[in-house]
């Protein structure tokens, strides 16, 4: 079992990094719109930029 624990845990940082954390950001994009992007232009444009910088974060991750 011990020999195996590596493996382990390369495919579970990997499958984190690939899936989980993605599918986090595009809920938090998704809530964050939801809530303070209809309000005003200023929020848009936050959430635009918050947009983009999530985006590039996590193309970065992949």
């Amino acid at each position: 079992m011990t020999l195996y624990r590596p493996f382990y845990d390369s495919v579970s940082k990997k499958f984190t990094d690939r899936v989980i954390l993605p599918i986090i950001l595009l809920f938090y994009i998704i809530a964050n719109y939801q809530i303070f992007g209809k309000f005003s232009i200023l929020l848009k444009e936050k959430t635009a930029e918050t947009v983009f910088l999530l985006t590039e974060l996590s193309a970065f991750i992949l």
